[in-house]
Order: C-alpha cells, then sequence, then structure tokens
C-alpha cells in the first residue's frame, strides 16, 4: 500500500543499536587522555541500573553530549499521534510509531513523569505498519498517522476518544460508537491552507510548515487536498507573494465566495469563513445530526454557530422554527440568505442571555458546533438557564467536549450517543458528533 519514497532524514531504517557504549575514535583517543573513557563507563553502568536492564541500553557520545538509545515496544497510540511506550514508570512518546512496533529510540527529552524519544529504526513492525504514500510523511507536519492501516486509524481514534471522556468527562462507563470512515481516505479536503516564504539562499519555497516548526517544506503536491486544489498550488508558484495563502477546492479565485453543494442544496461560503474540510463526509455529518435531533414536536431548534447555516437548512425542513446564531457577520448573511429560518448576528452567549423567558421554555433542541475552545463557561450558564431537552454538540476536539461533558452532566443532561466521524484520515484530528438529554 505505496511507496517507499520518504525523505532521508525522515526515514527510520538504521540498524539497531545494541553496544553498551560506542564512542568515535577520535572522541576515544581524547576520552583516554582525560580519563573520559571510564567516565563513560560508569555513566553506562549508572543508566542501566535506572532503567533496571531495559530490553537494551546504549550511551553514545556526540559532541560532548551523552545520547541514551534504548529498545521499546510500542504499546498504545496517543491523541495527538504519538506512539506510546513505557519505561521505569514513565510514558515514552514516540511520533510515527503505532501499536505493536518494537523500536530502537534515542531519548530526546526527560521530564519526571514522561520522556520524548525518536525512533532510529524499527526492529519488528506492527502489523498495523504500511509505508506511507506521502514523500513528505515526517518532515511536513501535514499528516501524523499515515504510517499506520486506515482500518487501524479508526480503531485507534474509537479509544482515544473513549479515554478522553472517561478522564476528563469523568465517565467510566462512557460507549462509544465504532469511527465512521470517510469514503476517501485521500485527496478529500476542500480547503487547505499553504505558506510561501523564503527558504535558502533566499530562494521562495511554497509548501507547509515543518513539524513543530515553523519552517516551511517545500510541496509540489498534497495528498490530504483535492487536486484542484493541487493544481491551483502549482500555479500558485508562479506568483511573487509571501505569507499564508488558503486554497479551496474547485475555485477559480475570482469570486467572494466559495460554491457547495450539500444533499442538493447550495451554500455560498465567504473565502474567510468556515467550514467542514472533507468533500465526502459533509453529507453523511448533517444526516447524523438531524438524526440526533430527533425533532418531534413544535418547539424551537436553536442552531448555534450555525456558520452559513449548513444544519440548519435542514432543521427547517423538520422544525417549526429555526433560530441560527453566528458570529461572523459575512456568515450570517450567507445563512441569512438561504431564506428558511432566522439568523441573529452575534456572540452566542450574548444571544442567549438575551432570549425572553417564553423563548426559552420553547427550546427543544440546541445544536452546537463551536471552535476548538468548546463551549464557554458563560455559554454553559446560559444552557442551564434555557434547558432545552436535547443538545446536540458537534466538535473537532475531543478534550474539550469531554470537559463540557462534565459540566452537561452537573447541569442534569446524561450522554445518550458518542459518535466519531474520521473528517481527518492520516491525522491525528477527530472529529465527534454527541447527544445529551435532559433527565433531570
Amino acid at each position: 500500500m505505496g511507496h517507499d519514497s520518504a525523505p532521508p532524514d525522515t526515514r527510520i531504517s538504521q540498524p539497531t543499536v545494541r553496544a553498551n557504549v560506542f564512542i568515535s575514535t577520535d572522541e576515544a583517543t581524547a576520552a583516554g587522555a582525560k580519563g573520559g573513557a571510564s567516565v563513560h563507563l560508569k555513566l553506562a553502568s549508572e543508566v542501566c541500573k535506572i532503567y533496571k536492564n531495559p530490553l537494551s541500553v546504549s550511551i553514545g557520545l556526540v559532541k560532548g553530549k551523552a545520547l541514551k538509545f534504548m529498545e521499546l515496544e510500542i504499546v498504545d497510540v496517543s491523541y495527538g499521534g504519538l506512539g506510546v511506550g513505557r519505561l521505569e514508570g514513565r510514558v515514552v512518546f514516540v511520533p510515527y510509531t503505532v501499536t505493536g512496533d518494537r523500536v530502537t529510540v534515542e531519548i530526546v527529552t526527560e521530564k519526571k513523569n514522561y520522556l520524548f524519544a525518536r525512533a532510529v529504526g524499527i526492529d519488528k513492525p506492527s502489523p498495523w505498519r504500511v509505508n506511507p504514500l506521502c514523500p513528505y510523511f515526517g518532515v511536513c507536519g501535514g499528516c501524523q498517522l499515515a504510517h499506520v492501516a486506515y482500518r487501524h486509524q479508526l480503531v485507534v481514534k474509537q479509544k482515544q476518544v473513549k479515554e478522553i471522556f472517561q478522564r476528563l468527562g469523568k465517565n467510566p462507563d462512557v460507549w462509544v460508537e465504532d469511527t465512521l470512515p470517510s469514503p476517501q481516505e485521500w485527496h478529500y479536503r476542500c480547503k487547505m491552507e499553504f505558506h510561501a516564504g523564503s527558504g535558502e539562499a533566499g530562494r521562495r519555497v511554497l509548501g507547509m510548515q515543518r513539524a513543530r516548526s515553523h519552517e516551511i517544506v517545500e510541496i509540489e503536491r498534497c495528498l490530504l487536498a483535492h487536486e484542484s486544489i493541487n493544481r491551483a498550488l502549482e500555479e500558485a508558484r508562479k506568483e511573487g507573494f509571501f505569507g499564508r495563502i488558503t486554497f479551496w477546492a474547485e475555485d477559480n479565485g475570482r469570486a467572494p465566495f466559495i460554491r457547495r453543494t450539500v444533499k442538493g442544496e447550495t451554500f455560498l461560503v465567504p473565502r474567510g469563513a468556515f467550514f467542514q474540510a472533507n468533500m465526502y463526509l459533509v453529507d453523511t455529518l448533517v444526516d447524523i445530526v438531524l438524526s440526533l435531533s430527533a425533532i418531534e414536536g413544535t418547539g424551537l431548534v436553536i442552531d448555534a454557530y450555525c456558520g452559513v447555516g449548513l444544519f440548519s437548512v435542514f432543521l427547517a425542513r423538520q422544525a417549526s422554527k429555526v433560530l441560527g446564531i453566528e458570529i461572523n457577520r459575512e456568515a450570517a448573511k450567507m445563512a441569512q440568505r438561504q431564506g428558511q429560518f432566522e439568523v441573529i448576528h452575534g456572540d452566542v452567549y450574548a444571544v442567549l442571555r438575551h432570549l425572553s423567558k417564553e423563548i426559552m421554555n420553547k427550546v427543544e433542541v440546541l445544536v452546537v458546533d463551536p471552535p476548538r475552545v468548546g463551549l464557554k463557561r458563560n455559554v454553559l450558564m446560559a444552557l442551564s438557564e434555557i434547558r432545552p431537552k436535547k443538545i446536540v454538540y458537534v466538535s473537532c476536539n475531543p478534550s474539550t467536549m469531554a470537559r463540557d461533558s462534565l459540566s452537561l452532566s452537573q447541569m442534569g443532561y446524561r450522554l445518550t450517543r458518542l459518535i466519531p466521524i474520521d473528517m481527518f484520515p492520516q491525522t491525528a484530528h477527530i472529529e465527534v458528533v454527541g447527544r445529551w438529554d435532559l433527565v433531570n
């Protein structure tokens, strides 16, 4: 599945280091003159004592700095995409590894309760490991899981959501449904942001930022982006501007808005506004929100953070009245153009706290799709006064969603459905939709 074309500096193909102590010839000569070799042997001995004979520990000296190497079994993948090993009660995080890998790692950072390491060799690959298709994987910061078989990415994300809700949501018995897969594992993004800047010798480069860095990695084609974006990227190389550049799929670059069609309905999206990134799962996401809303009576449905009205349009076909709230003025205008529901431009909390008691009592369903930071405390306070019968929550950050879930449970709500949706294959990002019912 794919080809072996990763850049040399990120390839995990070096042989396993097994010597107890190793130093270069020049270093050995210098160390022998100063008694340094005995210091090295003592250091190696001390490390073996500290780690109580791990699978293997090696000590190296590079530019006067002692380096620690060891074999490690990866037992999990953390939220964020880092492989997880364990050593003497401490967690070891290793990028670009997966459960079942047996790797030789170099410890690069040590903290009291955890360590960060870099894999320098794979002694036994996991059955879930695949050759990443992307030639920039491990250098570009766009993907974290391209080395993991897609079916296992889905399992990993389901497990991560469950653990996050158990830990942050204080819900030990939470039931998380299977992760819904993306119909397209690659070339699914309808919007991408690239960076143009100066490279070596002042040469202009256009691409993505390096992992954990602001350095720009030049990229010819991104395998996450829709091919129309890659064609636009090729054309942009001919231009001379610098900074961030946002590309939309199937866009001629001339209109002030982007046209998107979902379930037969056309939406006009301002260039600076939010819209769901996965072109092939938006219909499914809408269907799930409608199903969880389960509109039954003649009550009011509020779609907070409604954007251009993606959910509101379809909710309005089932509810007697829908009220959308959106802080982005241009997006609110486009939502209002749909003409099927009322839209208020403004901050969610500011709008909710000014609702009359009469309106509050009529709210049957509240749909929220907040930014990654989740629901602000004042918004949660407003919800405690409105007390809708059902809350349908769409989130791209399960950590803040789980935090808010704990607050909702303290307000008398019970989590009844939790569905991960893989809007972002090959990456560590997870979209989750949940429903909370008022029971007290």
